[in-house]
């Protein structure tokens, strides 16, 4: 067996070179003619996705204090207004008992305005005949 001379080694390695990038474009036509993303897009995608996930799980862990914050505010806010709702319609109800105990009163005295009427009409048709 002879040893090759560095004409036929740089040969080989040339051919070995086509044959790979051959392949390597090969397996990129593939995958776009698949639709699906070549191995190195997808690590890309996801490395970028991970960085933009990590953004995020940093803006919420540096603004949960102020909306901690914001929810005790809005908390408080509401339970005034409750208070506050709560002492109106009281009032409003104690209005409205008042003016019903009126009503009732007149209501109680125009019955018996109306039989008092009733009783004289009725002596008053009796006298005449």
């Amino acid at each position: 067996m002879t040893t090759p001379d560095p004409v036929q080694l740089a040969a080989w390695l040339g051919c070995l070179v086509f044959v790979l990038g051959l392949f390597n474009q090969g397996s990129k036509a593939l995958f776009t003619m698949r639709g699906k993303p070549s191995p190195a897009e997808t690590q890309a995608a996801t490395s970028s996705l991970s960085e933009r996930i990590a953004k995020i799980e940093n803006c919420i862990g540096s603004c949960k204090h102020e909306q901690d914050r914001r929810l005790d505010a809005l908390e408080e806010s509401a339970s005034a207004t409750r208070e506050l709702v709560s002492v109106e319609i009281d009032k409003v109800f104690k209005r409205v008992n008042n003016v019903a105990d009126a009503s009732a009163e007149i209501s109680g005295e125009l019955t018996g305005i109306k039989r008092n009427l009733d009783l004289l009409l009725q002596r008053s048709i009796n006298g005449r005949k």
